[in-house]
């Protein structure tokens, strides 16, 4: 019975063998082949287009990959996300104006890169916004950038998604010029003075706000979100209290203690766990916001002709200290006609600035330009790993420039900045180089002596230090060891 079985088994696979070999089966590529020119309706489908024109995808006939039936077509596929991204980006920077994001270190020579957009009257820098960003959301004002992008321990502190999406929507308001969005602490800061294209605007602000702006509302509750640290505001839940109090204060009228009770209620329905000094200190956020909201209201007569100005520049740049490369992605999305400037100076010199200038991560330290160029080449690596990766998607937006390069030959190096962004050098840049840069260093070895003048206050064994540890991050950006 078994053996029966097994004979008949052995047929049928026999049969259906001598069928495959003699029977044809249309391949895809001939059914390809076959399809004409008017296609007949069809049910929803699986796009495949048979061609481009012109590097671009058209109406016409395209393939049910389900039934391998032609479909006609009104629309166009829809693109890939990157691919929709390029084609928005070419269309942007075809107009008028360019946005420019200097990307660079604490004591890294920005100021004279920042130079470059800072001359020409048809743009405008901010210089630093960074800092009254971290102001603005963590109640923290005049930290160190490396306290911002580490925490006490040397780890890397990474942004969530909620600091990234305030990150995008505040660089995003400045380079489209919607000042009336931008807060208090920013359009107040110090730094709006370094700007030439801001400079009717700060006199405007200084006229009606009390010196020093809103620093004084930020004193309010430095004891509660910190001092240096975004990890000691974070912890505190400082971040959720101040946007708390801002979103209160927006619908409600009221004195200092029923506004009080009102955050402290939202804040309890919302299950935010406030820590006991946090708690007892509500009401001087209230206070905070308050103060906040006062210098706003000054200043708002102020903003109509800024924007008008930056809506006709050519060129809106911000120079910033105080972020990690990853956090430029969503900023890049929202902004497809961004160029990010990574700007660099050897990690040693940076190093041997911030210990000669005292602008260290720690008070106190052994070996400091040891320790404070280690945690520079971490952060640089890591910057350099996720360009990298960013230039790999984003063609076209990012370019490095070295501080050295600039220094010794600016006139170059700011053709090839200008070149890159589709602008022409601002015809003041020779005059300061020739007015400043020159004033100082009058000869090629006058550069190279301050070029190398780091050398000077870092010890040969200093040196060999850094270099074990930041030699990769020295070869890639081409500095000797």
């Amino acid at each position: 019975m078994y053996g029966l079985a097994m004979i008949k088994h052995r047929a049928i696979l026999l049969a259906l063998i001598a069928f495959l070999a003699f029977t044809h089966i249309p391949s895809v590529k001939e059914k390809l082949l076959k399809i004409e020119s008017k296609a007949d309706n069809a049910a929803p489908f699986n796009k495949i287009a048979f061609g481009q024109q012109n590097g671009k995808f058209s109406a016409g006939t395209y393939l049910n990959i389900t039934t391998f039936t032609p479909v006609t077509m009104t629309q166009p596929p829809t693109l890939h996300p990157l691919e929709a991204w390029h084609m928005k980006r070419q269309n942007l920077l075809s107009k008028k104006a360019v946005k420019v994001f200097l990307f660079a270190y604490m004591r890294g020579g920005s100021t004279l890169g920042g130079q470059m957009f800072n001359l020409e009257p048809k743009s405008t820098l901010w210089y630093e916004p960074g800092d009254p960003f971290y102001s603005t959301y963590f109640g923290i004002e005049g930290n160190l950038p490396q306290n911002d992008v580490y925490n006490r321990d040397m780890t890397r502190r990474s942004a969530g998604w909620k600091e990234r999406q305030w990150f995008t929507e505040y660089y995003t308001n400045i380079f489209d010029c919607r000042y009336d969005r931008l807060p208090p602490q920013l359009l107040s800061h110090r730094n709006i003075r370094h700007s030439q294209g801001l400079r009717n605007f700060a006199q405007c602000v200084d006229e009606l706000t009390p010196t020093p702006g809103a620093s004084d509302c930020v004193n309010l509750i430095e004891d509660f979100c910190g001092k240096r640290f975004v990890e000691t505001s974070w912890k505190s839940n400082c971040h959720v209290v101040l946007q708390t109090t801002r979103d209160v204060l927006q619908r409600r009228n009221g004195t200092v203690q029923d506004l009080t009770a009102l955050i402290r209620y939202e804040l309890a329905s919302k299950r935010v766990e406030l820590g006991t000094a946090v708690d007892a200190g509500l009401a001087n956020f209230t206070r905070h916001e308050l103060c906040i909201r006062n210098i706003g209201r000054r200043i708002r007569n102020c903003l109509p002709d800024a924007a008008e100005k930056c809506r006709k520049d050519s060129v809106r740049a911000v120079k910033s200290l105080r972020h990690r490369m990853e956090d430029l992605e969503p900023l890049i999305v929202d902004n497809p006609d961004l160029f990010v400037i990574h700007y660099v100076r050897d990690r040693r010199a940076i190093a041997a600035s911030r210990t000669r200038t005292n602008y260290l991560m720690w008070d106190k330290m052994d070996k400091r330009p040891v320790k404070e160029a280690m945690l520079l080449c971490d952060r640089m690596r890591q910057d350099l790993k996720r360009r990298l990766h960013l230039e790999s998607k984003y063609r076209g937006v990012f370019m490095q420039v070295r501080y050295e390069d600039l220094a010794s030959r600016p006139l170059d190096v700011a053709a090839n900045v200008y070149s890159f962004i589709g602008k022409d050098v601002p015809k003041s840049w020779p005059d300061y180089v020739h007015a400043v840069m020159m004033a100082s260093n009058d000869s090629v070895s006058d550069i190279s002596q301050h070029l190398n003048g780091w050398k000077r206050y870092i010890s040969p064994d200093q040196q060999d230090a850094i270099k074990r540890f930041c030699q990769d991050v020295l070869e890639a950006f081409h500095y000797p060891l």
